[in-house]
């Protein structure tokens, strides 16, 4: 579904002041898609007339930098348990994230249920 970049917020349970953006991914995203085009891979929910998203902020931030006004994104029906089991996927370790990647999903679930 497009939705128009500003109308695409972060996912409600993600901090991005704690957790920032890492500039040196966004940059590698950027590089990504100058040479081959979106392909969207970012996850969210319809709320309200937005797009929140489940997980791809790096790659939001990329679009944005390069200035795109509008983008496809993958849109599904997800529980607030549902973003945040995306939101952790997205960062798991496994995938290069350190342990502050898993405190931010802790955070997030204890914010989000208790």
């Amino acid at each position: 579904m497009k939705f128009k970049l500003t109308d695409v917020v972060s996912n409600p349970f993600r901090d991005l002041r704690s957790f920032p953006l890492e500039p040196e991914r966004v940059q590698k995203l950027v590089e990504d898609i100058k040479a081959g085009g979106f392909d969207s891979n970012v996850l969210g929910r319809k709320r309200d007339g937005k797009l929140e998203l489940a997980y791809g902020h790096h790659r939001l931030a990329a679009l944005r930098q390069l200035q795109y006004e509008d983008a496809e994104f993958i849109v599904k029906d997800l529980s607030d348990d549902e973003m945040l089991q995306k939101m952790s996927s997205d960062n798991d370790p496994a995938y290069s994230h350190g342990i502050e990647a898993v405190v931010e999903c802790v955070r997030a679930a204890v914010l989000a249920f208790c």
